[in-house]
């Protein structure tokens, strides 16, 4: 008998997915709804404004702190032997890197409300196309979890039970 806690990469890979879907769709939809909420938009970049400093930096803190944490929290595990160590690590230090991402595009997605400035809300739909090119992959999670011999093949043999 299969144990239910069992997991294979397709069925990781797939999690992993969902996640990442459920997390693009909310972002899409909140902005979405926020875009069409408000009555009066506006294209203008302000000069004398703290704002048109500090929502490309909210946006730019937001990825770059995602990257760092996300690096920081699988750099440990690297040279682990046990590849459900390593994808355990991996899925908490994704989700990590989506929240402050996630985190940043809803910040500028306030200040372009409150503010009623197009700029800012294109500010918020480049940190969402970006979002949308972090979804796992196969490659992907190989290349950064720096999968190598046993590890790597078993990687490869998508419904084999991860060990």
């Amino acid at each position: 008998m299969e144990d239910r806690n069992s997991l294979t990469f397709k069925g990781f890979l797939k999690v992993m997915s969902v996640m990442h879907i459920a997390f693009s769709v909310g972002l899409i939809f909140f902005t979405a709804v926020m875009y069409y909420q408000q009555q009066k938009w506006e294209f203008n970049i302000p000069t004398n404004s703290i704002y048109i400093v500090l929502v490309p930096l909210v946006a730019i803190t937001g990825i770059f702190l995602g990257n760092y944490v996300f690096k920081k929290k699988i750099e440990p595990v690297l040279n682990k032997k046990s590849l459900k160590q390593k994808l355990d690590v991996y899925q908490s230090a994704l989700l990590f890197k989506y929240a402050f991402i996630e985190g940043a595009a809803f910040i500028c997605l306030l200040f372009s409300l409150f503010k009623s400035n197009l700029l800012y809300l294109a500010i918020t739909v480049a940190i969402i196309v970006y979002f949308l090119f972090l979804r796992p992959t196969k490659n992907k999670i190989e290349q950064q979890l720096q999968l190598k011999g046993e590890q790597r093949e078993q990687f490869k043999r998508e419904n084999d039970v991860i060990t």
